[in-house]
């Protein structure tokens, strides 16, 4: 019996072995030739392979402990040994990367479960004894073990060389706590709009210059609004919740994934995001904000005079209190006033609001007033009524030729009167 787990343990050790190589394959060189639905099922095996300590024996150590243990050579029962001893580092590792996210207290009790079962097989007298052999004593025996130990240090070897080759970039700031109380009047020249579900201040005299939409459903969108004080964009998605969706049980989402983002300090993967994000040597303030309707970030990138007018650059997001739902963007400004950026895009974030979602029916309803006020010359309410029923009924085609016609400086794909709209 004891000769059968040795040997299914070992199998496994060689089937993760290809699993790894195959996942990892598929995420960086043969993304394009591995079928989509293939990737969560290795995904899985990775998950299984981290609650279950086989992700002890990275890739090749895996390969070469399994072939030694269906071989019983002794060095094999030693490098397995050298294996469980380096826990102690995988669960840092693992804590120093992901935090919480992934290996929480339920995954870590059963790895904690399983090593220690396997480590009670190993040490058994009769599994012992099927390793022992006349064979003299050789360098291999010495060198696999010490193999296994040291590829168990190169993630947090991996992490420390980002950290000192690249520190000027990932010297984080100190994340501050602000709180923006949300104004009772919005401030001058500052409207409010309703569209992707939530209220929006924008410059009165602003207008939507484009759009993005990914995919072919409601999410995510983004509307980028300009006008003489500057450029300010929404979007309905966060820009960082599709980030690390390849990594197998990582569970963060929302504001804590952005949170994980903007402070973990020790995964090689969001240090070099980062820096990819961020051109080199910019520093910035980031502050976790608290509104009245919300929580969110505040990142000030840029605040600098440039040819003699003062430019503000600034991405923020705010997610809903108790709900999936989420507005992020970008702001542009050039104040004319000295004042610390933070309270110039405070009322900004603050001023937003979360409405009640509206049904697809409201599409019709937002198609013909958009008509309506664009033939009063009302060109940004119509724009967000029109933008209104795109978001609410992509589908219909009409609703899409209408709001991309009010893009352009001549409106002559839009209807000009209500008695040709069709809803």
């Amino acid at each position: 019996m004891e000769k059968l787990v040795v040997k299914f343990y070992a199998y496994l050790l060689v089937l993760y072995g290809l699993s790894n190589t195959l996942y990892l394959s598929a995420l960086f060189f043969f993304k394009d030739l591995v079928s989509p639905d293939l990737l969560p099922y290795l995904s899985q095996c990775e998950t299984a392979a981290l609650w279950t300590g086989i992700s002890l024996f990275k890739t090749p150590a895996n390969f070469i402990v399994g072939n030694g243990l269906l071989r019983c050579r002794p060095w094999a029962r030693y490098a397995l040994l050298a294996g469980i001893a380096t826990l102690p580092l995988e669960i840092l590792t693992e804590r120093l990367w992901w935090g919480d996210f992934r290996l929480n207290n339920s995954a870590l009790l059963l790895l904690l479960c399983v090593v220690g079962a396997t480590l009670f097989l190993f040490m058994r007298p009769t599994v012992k004894e099927m390793f022992i052999t006349t064979r003299p004593f050789r360098f291999v025996g010495l060198m696999v073990p010490a193999f296994v130990v040291l590829l168990s240090f190169v993630p947090i070897l991996c992490s420390a060389s980002v950290r000192w080759m690249y520190g000027s970039f990932v010297n984080l700031p100190e994340m501050r706590q602000a709180t923006f109380k949300s104004p009772s009047t919005l401030p001058e020249k500052i409207i409010s709009v309703h569209l992707l579900g939530a209220s929006l201040p924008v410059s009165a005299n602003s207008y939507i210059m484009t759009y993005d939409r990914i995919g072919f459903s409601r999410n995510p969108w983004r509307f980028l609004f300009r006008g003489a004080g500057g450029v300010i964009e929404y979007a309905n998605h966060s820009m960082y919740e599709n980030a690390f969706e390849q990594i197998s049980s990582f569970k963060a989402a929302g504001f804590e994934l952005e949170k994980f983002f903007l402070t973990n300090r020790w995964n090689p993967i969001v240090q070099i995001l980062r820096m990819i994000s961020r051109p080199q040597g910019k520093t910035y303030d980031a502050y976790e904000v608290q509104t009245d309707t919300g929580k969110g970030f505040l990142i000030i990138y840029d605040d600098r005079v440039v040819k003699g007018k003062r430019r503000i650059v600034a991405n923020f997001s705010l997610y809903e209190p108790h709900g999936p739902r989420c507005i992020s963007g970008m702001v542009i400004v050039t104040p004319d006033s000295m004042a610390d950026a933070t309270s110039v895009v405070a009322p900004v974030v603050a001023s937003i609001r979360f409405l009640e979602p509206e049904r697809v029916e409201a599409a019709p309803v937002h198609y013909r007033q958009g008509i309506g006020f664009m033939n009063e010359g009302e060109k940004l309410k119509g724009q967000v009524e029109l933008a209104n029923a795109f978001y609410l009924a992509p589908e219909r085609k009409e609703y899409k030729e209408a709001f991309e016609a009010t893009l352009s400086k001549v409106f002559r794909n839009l209807p000009h009167t209500l008695d040709q709209v069709h809803p």
